[in-house]
């Protein structure tokens, strides 16, 4: 399944650095820097920031993380700070680590600022089947007013899919269609505020091949919670290197969100042909999440 994978491959190459580990006097440590887009919700309104520079350092011995971050601004007049936050406990789970900590002073160069103490913080880290290396989620909150989203700019989702397919124009519950198989990758670009949406091993119908597919030039803004995308119309293409036009599947009305780690889709797909218009035009419903469920080693 692997030789689908390889333009996302190429897309994010330029956003991720390698991932380091070391073991020393029985000392072992990771430390995976990221290049990752945030954006900053204050009140009513959510801005959306180009990436910078994520890193997290992890001491699996002492079992804390560090964070640094590479040029944060709270607000577009602010001047961009390096912002350090350590010795945060994790745990560890079944695909990975979690932090979470609550009323944490964070470190610009090196002095403790308490106008910027953290309320609270999320993050998960753990290895995506698709990309084959590390993936991070960050929140936090700063004096419990500054709400800051992370997530780096190509998300992926491979974790209890489930996807239901509706013949519009049928009444007929057994038209109905549920699949379990699908994944999906999204690359935002940040450059022009569209994304790519990788679909993954996706079936319409029982007799149809499951296709692997991207769905191009998708609007996304940035929300309080992550992210919402919007097309009224697209024609998919295959994964390869001509990316293919499919355009016997065209889509519309597609809308997806991304929140707390979960994707959920929506969109109709019409199958251009000779068959009756009942039998053609399906609403498409899919849900995934980014990382496996949050069960405790």
């Amino acid at each position: 399944m692997k030789k689908f994978f390889y333009l996302i491959v190429l897309t994010i190459a330029v956003f991720a650095t390698s991932c380091e580990s070391h073991e020393d006097d029985n000392k072992f440590s990771e430390k995976i820097g990221l290049n990752q887009l945030y954006s900053v919700t204050m009140g009513n309104k959510t801005t959306l920031y180009k990436p910078v520079m994520f890193t997290y350092e992890l001491n699996y011995n002492e079992g804390t993380a560090d964070i640094t971050i590479n040029g944060v601004q709270f607000s577009p007049m602010m001047p961009a700070i390096t912002m350090e936050i350590e010795d945060i406990r994790f745990t560890k789970t079944i695909s990975g680590i979690k932090l979470n900590a609550t009323n944490i002073v964070p470190e610009v160069d090196d002095k403790p600022i308490p106008e910027y103490t953290i309320s609270s913080l999320n993050c998960r880290i753990a290895s995506s089947q698709i990309l084959n290396f590390s993936i991070a989620e960050l929140s936090f909150v700063v004096n419990n007013s500054i709400t800051v989203n992370v997530s780096s700019p190509t998300l992926t989702f491979e974790h209890e899919s489930q996807t239901d397919v509706r013949k519009v124009f049928s009444s007929n519950s057994n038209d109905d269609f549920h699949f379990n198989n699908a994944s999906y990758a999204i690359y935002l670009n940040p450059d022009n505020n569209l994304a790519q949406v990788y679909v993954f091993n996706m079936k319409f119908a029982e007799k149809m091949p499951a296709m692997n597919m991207i769905f191009p030039n998708v609007t996304y803004t940035a929300t309080p919670s992550g992210f919402e995308l919007t097309c009224d119309e697209l024609i998919p293409t295959l994964n390869n290197t001509e990316k293919t036009p499919v355009a016997s599947y065209p889509i519309s009305a597609f809308n997806a969100k991304v929140a707390n780690g979960l994707l959920t889709i929506n969109f109709n797909c019409t199958k251009v042909g000779d068959e009756a218009m009942a039998d053609r035009c399906f609403s498409v419903n899919s849900e995934a999440y980014m990382f496996a469920k949050e069960k405790l080693q």
